[in-house]
């Protein structure tokens, strides 16, 4: 069971933003930061180098797509990465990308904790509202 495929149990539909042929967008239930997105393959797959060439430039487009929302809309500072294997912090043996907006305050600090509540509604709403001109990219 892997709650990042769809169609398992504890995948939760509602937290997709975006979706295309190979991967999604999604608000992360559990936020490392007030904003945090996951780019996920939709294959399970646990490491970037058991991509296809499709995936791999689907994966990227989107990173570079939440990328480009991000500056556009906060113009501040976030951290890309990808965690592969238990020892580097992959809870989950699924192939995904954090992408998390830090502000001025928080800097680099905030990638040492995770907070401590799941994604509320109306911040779910948040993450929406950022990426709808995610299209017109």
């Amino acid at each position: 069971m892997c709650n990042l495929c769809k169609g398992d149990d504890g995948f939760r539909e509602d937290l997709i933003l975006h979706e295309t042929d190979y991967c999604y967008i999604m608000a992360n239930l559990f936020p490392i930061g007030v904003f945090s997105f996951l780019i996920i393959t939709k294959r399970h797959i646990s490491s970037v180098t058991e991509t296809t060439i499709e995936e791999e430039i689907d994966f990227m487009s989107l990173i570079k797509k939440v990328s480009s929302c991000i500056e556009k809309i906060f113009n501040d500072d976030y951290n890309i990465f990808i965690n592969k294997g238990l020892n580097a912090g992959q809870t989950i043996p699924h192939l995904h990308c954090h992408l998390v907006v830090n502000s001025a305050q928080d800097g680099v600090k905030i990638m040492r904790k995770k907070l401590k509540h799941e994604i509320k509604e109306e911040e779910l709403e948040d993450h929406k509202v950022l990426l709808e001109g995610i299209n017109k990219l």
